[in-house]
């Protein structure tokens, strides 16, 4: 167990849990390891334990400085006048800086409850302090320590020197979160005597008031005539006050929402002509109205006033639209308003007024103008650039009377009602429409959309109403969205659909009869149904699952791989049975071998089946689960165990549990996740074996278990466990943690052979019997001719032999790990763990007889044959069932003379080690296929010493 990260995630358990563990966590200040010493003072800080100045104290002086930083956040949390002459003494001699100005702002804390340190820090922030970087953190202090008074005065002392300007806006952002009646009258009252009413002392003097401000008697007429002043602000075309204005409401963080609504909404009806100015004031506006729209008076009103300036901008836009020609060139006139409204330049139009209203026309003028458009045609759109022509034309012209109702005309230009300005205004305001309003969207939206879509703009601004229409998800709007989907090329087709909110099936029942499996599709198109299927949280209607099925079978047009796996997922989350079927076939024929693909279905089968009231698939799907189970499929045995429990089987809790005591990170990081997802609180003790391992992810899953809101574990409880982790002591007795395997109960084997032998086998019944089975190596010698000698031979002699057999055997049999099964007559039947224990046993039995054999007379002499084969076989009682012994049985029948005779399976683990020689394949009863099988001839130099060694 990795000792300081046990401490470490204990430290954080205690906290987030807030267990009172604060005497043991104690003498962790005294720790080696300074990052426990670290942890054990944010855990003291956060659970609010006094008490220890003592030893804070002495470890202060020589601690490093990470440690002191530490001590001091301590304290700053938990103050004590105790502390006082601690930082008063170690600020004197602290030679490090940023130690120096944490001890200070940490003496802010304190100097709430002791009047001398409070001294010593407005010592530090005043004009005596001739560190300023000192005097800004005594600031801080100041307000740490709620001496607003003379945070006050200071304010005063400071605003009066425009050098100390920078510490009078510092003194202001103190007052955040302070509400005061007098001291807002105070701060009001100083605003007649600043310099400069725009400027940066003046915007924290306003942030502050709206910060100190609390209704009553004193302050209700100071505040209205704050709010009004800002108010007519916000209507002003002077940029410095808009940008004033703009940093007021910045820094305004919360309440103030009727002054708010009413400067908002003079914001949006008010015109900006600067571009950064412009968009300064659309971010801030956006803000606020996300703020103001949580209450249903802001909603209201902001709602309205959007409602209201965008039939305003449909209103100008439609004659904009009606006065145009109807071709370029029809009107020449018009196309000259047009260009220069467009493009928006009040220098240029004042020129090119000034040129109009010059009889006859100057034609150095006209040269500087005509040189100006020539510079600026390559940033002319396309409609601007055709225009281009008939303003040449004009510009041109000597007539008086065109000239002088051209320059009339021109002098009624607004820009802010200018093609461009307007889509700019709208793109501004639809962006914000899905904040304001709910199922009147697509009400507003698509009458603008219908005159957007006609302007020069290559489609831009209507593609972003479009959007906005998706982005409500109201069925009417993505009607509309679908009905313009013609107008697009499949990639902007597809685009529209990226913040697609959950939507219902019903919202988009009108949109099933626009596939058709009579023509193909581009796959943009139909990737469009995949991402709205996806945001149905239950997809239940049945012509939805068939569409789905077309989809899979590319009826309606090629797919991308990507889209086929993001619609099988769909098929499956919608406990299609059919689906889940031919998933089910699939797994079969790969014999269920899994992939993260395969995961993700089983998945979304899981949870199409919460959606099966008649738990059709729960069968089949338990099925697949099971026979998941399988070595190769280690990865995602978490994912299957935590399944099948939600399944009703409790075989999942299990697998669960197992996971726990794996060495594998992500495996137990998945299985705590997983058991906190099942709610199998009552297993907690289990998780603490976790802690062995050295693994942030995992301490950090185990953390997140115990503090899940759900977790039903009694901090008493807890408690005593963590003091268990800490110490090796409990406060009190618990039983073990019995291990949910135990308890689980294996069917009789008389019946799981029964079924291992039916066609009908299913993969539950499977998986039990690999639970029941153990692969061991299968062992079987028997005396050659033994039968006839034992007609011929008297029973004395042969009750001798049998009883000189059995001293060579079992001997060897213990030596190398064996376990005598039975013996019957001649023949004796072990099992042995692995392959090498059982052919070295058999080498040392041929060994053993060889030399046995030297001493005797033919007659008495003993041969053999023996067997092995290597399998899965049941265990009961002590006997040994399962083909893999028949197997072994006839192999052994089939051994040659003092051979040694193994089947592949058995070869497979020893072939390294031995000498050998492949035989033809044997044919024997009871198996379809002929087997492999190998004699032995002996064993390979070494390798038996260095198996006594290994096993030593």
């Amino acid at each position: 167990m990795n000792k300081k990260r046990t401490i470490l995630t204990i430290h954080k358990l205690v906290e987030k849990r807030a267990i009172d563990l604060s005497e043991t966590i104690k003498k962790d200040l005294f720790h080696s390891d300074k990052s426990i010493v670290i942890s054990a003072l944010k855990v003291l800080g956060a659970t609010g334990h006094g008490g220890i100045h003592v030893e804070l104290q002495s470890i202060y002086k020589n601690a490093s400085d990470d440690v002191k930083s530490k001590i001091l956040d301590y304290v700053k949390i938990n103050p004590d006048p105790e502390y006082s002459s601690m930082l008063e003494s170690a600020y004197k001699v602290e030679e490090c800086d940023l130690l120096r100005m944490k001890i200070l702002l940490t003496a802010g804390a304190v100097a709430r409850l002791d009047p001398n340190l409070l001294h010593f820090i407005r010592g530090k922030s005043g004009y005596e302090e001739s560190r300023l970087d000192v005097r800004s953190q005594a600031i801080e202090a100041l307000a740490l320590a709620g001496d607003f008074e003379h945070l006050l005065s200071l304010w005063l002392d400071f605003s009066k020197i425009e050098d100390d300007e920078i510490f009078a806006c510092q003194v202001l952002k103190c007052f955040e979160g302070f509400k005061d009646e007098e001291k807002f009258v105070d701060l009001y009252n100083h605003t007649r005597f600043l310099s400069e009413p725009y400027g940066e002392l003046s915007v924290a003097l306003h942030i502050a008031m709206f910060e100190v401000y609390t209704p009553g008697v004193k302050s209700q007429t100071h505040y209205a005539k704050i709010c009004d002043k800002l108010i007519s602000l916000s209507r002003s075309p002077d940029q410095l006050e808009q940008s004033f204005l703009l940093n007021v409401l910045e820094g305004i963080k919360q309440g103030h929402e009727g002054f708010l609504i009413k400067v908002v909404n003079f914001l949006l009806l008010t015109v900006s002509n600067d571009p950064d100015l412009k968009i300064r004031r659309r971010s801030i506006v956006q803000s606020v109205v996300i703020r103001l729209c949580e209450s249903s008076e802001g909603l209201k009103s902001i709602s309205s006033t959007i409602e209201r300036l965008l039939l305003n901008s449909r209103r100008i836009l439609e004659d904009k639209l009606r006065n145009r020609g109807k071709n370029i060139g029809d009107v020449p006139k018009k196309d000259f308003i047009e260009f220069f409204e467009g493009v928006g330049n009040s220098n240029l139009l004042n020129v090119v007024i000034q040129y109009l209203k010059t009889n006859p026309p100057q034609e150095q003028r006209r040269n500087l103008l005509l040189s100006i458009l020539k510079k600026l045609q390559p940033n002319l759109n396309l409609r601007q650039k055709k225009l281009l022509s008939s303003v040449i034309k004009l510009i041109m012209t000597e007539d008086a009377r065109v000239r002088s109702s051209l320059s009339i005309e021109c002098g009624k230009i607004k820009f802010d009602e200018s093609a461009d300005n307007l889509s700019e205004n709208i793109s501004f305001l639809v962006s914000i429409a899905p904040l304001v309003f709910s199922d009147r969207c697509s009400k507003i939206l698509i009458p603008v959309y219908e005159l957007v879509v006609n302007l020069d703009d290559d489609g831009k601004l209507a593609r972003e109403v479009l959007c906005c229409l998706v982005k409500t998800g109201n069925s009417s709007g993505l009607k509309f969205v679908f009905s313009q989907l013609p107008k697009l090329i499949p990639k902007q087709q597809l685009g529209l659909f990226v913040e697609l909110p959950d939507i219902r099936a019903e919202d988009i029942d009108f949109s099933k009869n626009k596939l058709s499996t009579k023509s193909s599709n581009p796959s943009e198109f139909i990737e469009i149904y995949i991402s709205l299927l996806e945001k149905i949280p239950e997809i239940r209607d049945s012509e939805w699952v068939r569409i789905l099925f077309q989809m899979q079978k590319l009826r309606y047009g090629d797919l991308p791989e990507k889209s086929i796996h993001k619609v099988r997922k769909l098929l499956l989350s919608s406990a299609s049975l059919a689906a889940l079927d031919s998933f089910h076939t699939e797994l079969k024929d790969s014999d269920y071998v899994l992939n993260s693909n395969y995961l993700e279905f089983i998945l979304s089968a899981y949870d199409g089946y919460k959606l099966d009231l008649e738990e059709q698939n729960k069968e089949m799907l338990t099925d697949i689960l099971y026979g998941c189970l399988k070595d190769e499929n280690k990865e995602y045995v978490c994912d299957i165990g935590f399944i099948l429990y939600q399944l009703g089987e409790k075989q999942g809790s299990v697998i669960l549990q197992q996971a726990i005591d794996s060495l594998n990170e992500s495996e137990v990081t998945k299985s705590i996740r997983y058991m906190a997802s099942a709610g199998l609180w009552d297993q907690w003790r289990s998780l603490f074996k976790v802690l062995k391992l050295e693994s942030f992810r995992v301490h950090q899953q185990l953390l997140l278990f115990f503090t899940h809101k759900e977790c039903s574990v009694s901090n008493s409880e807890l408690k005593d466990e963590l003091m268990f982790q800490l110490t090796g002591q409990r406060v009190s007795t618990i039983e073990e943690v019995v291990d949910l395997v135990n308890d689980e109960e294996v069917e009789r084997l008389e019946t799981l052979f029964e079924q291992m032998r039916s066609n009908r086998m299913d993969n539950k019944i499977r998986y039990q019997m690999e639970q029941s089975m153990q692969e061991l190596t299968i062992f079987f010698i028997d005396i050659a001719g033994y039968t006839e000698r034992s007609r011929d031979t008297d029973i004395s002699e042969i009750m001798l032999l049998l009883d000189n057999f059995s001293k060579i055997i079992q001997p060897v049999g213990e030596k190398f790990n064996g376990n005598l099964v039975k013996k019957i007559g001649d023949c004796f039947m072990y099992t042995f763990e692995h392959p090498i224990d059982g052919v070295l046993a058999s080498l040392e039995i041929q060994k053993e007889l060889k030399e046995y054999n030297s001493k005797r007379a033919e007659h008495e002499q003993l041969h053999t044959r023996i067997g092995l084969n290597t399998g899965k076989v049941f265990m009961k009682e002590g006997d040994v069932f399962g083909d893999p012994v028949n197997i072994a049985s006839r192999i052994e029948s089939n051994a040659p003379h003092d051979g040694i005779l193994i089947h592949e399976s058995t070869f497979i683990g020893v072939k390294e080690f031995v000498d050998y020689q492949k035989m033809e394949p044997l044919v024997v009863k009871g198996s379809d296929e002929p087997l492999d099988t190998y004699i032995i001839l002996g064993s390979l130099p070494g390798v038996l010493e260095m198996y006594f060694k290994t096993n030593s």
